[in-house]
């Protein structure tokens, strides 16, 4: 049996690690684009390393079948632009030219942008969008808030939040819901869609929406269990909050612990669903988002 041949960018990220690893699993002959020698793949024979950039011609083996276009940028404007729309314009056009399908990495941020981020990532899909018109083999998944083991550095969302709760520092402003998926489900769901027999073009979402309470609940209730009720603060009190704060914080360079765009995800109370994914693929997840979280908490926390 031949190895199908795949190729990955973004391996060295936090999605792309997790999606090679599934592949090798799986015995394909795996092909990864990273600018420099990285010690994550140094020994591992089952990778053929690509050293270049991502906005480069790439001279790939004739027979790839299939592209993960996992690569993206989430801090500095200059290397979104770089990253995130002229480099998946450049994978584009080595997909095309390979004729070999892409499975192109988006985010449900695209949806409704409103960050310099999620606005490349949207301009980033709808050259992805553009190429299907005109005969590109791809499909786009658009998870949400990706958590679990070992995103656990500075500035990550889920972790802040979850360290807030065990804490005490957490006070509870509606009936927000959290858009949340585990990166287990996210390369599941790049595989599924990668090896379904579906037509092209379709557009995905992946997420295991649930509730700020309910995700309050669960941190507190782990061992060290934690008694101590989480303060409600009412809407009105919370937006005045911080309209003082971000001033206060303007005048002082201080970090805002709550901005506007944190108080709208807060009291975010969409729920995004996993519908359409779960009819042309028969996609299920592994486990409850209950479960992954009390995981990552455990491993955190204990």
């Amino acid at each position: 049996m031949i190895k199908k041949k795949i190729f990955i960018t973004g391996a060295t990220g936090y999605v792309g690690q997790h999606l090679v690893n599934s592949l090798i699993e799986k015995g394909y002959q795996i092909y990864v684009l990273i600018r420099k020698e990285s010690p994550i793949f140094s020994n591992n024979k089952n990778i053929n390393i690509i050293i270049g950039d991502i906005t480069d011609p790439i001279n790939l083996p004739p027979d790839i079948d299939t592209i993960y276009h996992c690569a993206g940028v989430i801090w500095e404007t200059e290397q979104m632009e770089k990253v995130n729309v002229l480099g998946t314009k450049n994978i584009v056009k080595i997909a095309r030219r390979n004729n070999c399908q892409l499975i192109h990495l988006s985010s449900a941020g695209v949806i409704n942008p409103h960050n310099a981020y999620e606005w490349s990532k949207y301009r980033g899909e709808k050259i992805v969008l553009d190429g299907i018109k005109i005969g590109l083999k791809a499909h786009i998944l658009r998870p949400t808030t990706i958590f679990g083991p070992g995103k656990n550095r500075e500035g990550n969302s889920f972790l802040g939040l979850i360290k807030s709760m065990r804490n005490g520092s957490y006070k509870n402003i509606g009936q927000g819901i959290y858009n949340i998926v585990h990166v287990d489900e996210v390369v599941k769901a790049m595989i599924q869609l990668s090896e379904a027999d579906i037509p092209y073009g379709g557009i995905y979402l992946v997420n295991n929406p649930i509730a700020f309470k309910d995700i309050d609940i669960l941190v507190k209730s782990l061992p060290p269990a934690i008694t101590k009720k989480t303060k409600t603060i009412p809407y009105p009190i919370a937006w005045f909050a911080t309209i003082a704060l971000t001033l206060a914080c303007f005048i002082t360079r201080r970090k805002n612990p709550l901005t506007f765009s944190r108080l709208k995800a807060l009291t975010n109370t969409t729920a995004y669903s996993e519908e359409k994914i779960m009819e042309a693929i028969n996609f299920k997840n592994t486990l409850p988002v209950e479960e992954y979280i009390k995981q990552v908490c455990l491993n955190l926390f204990v």
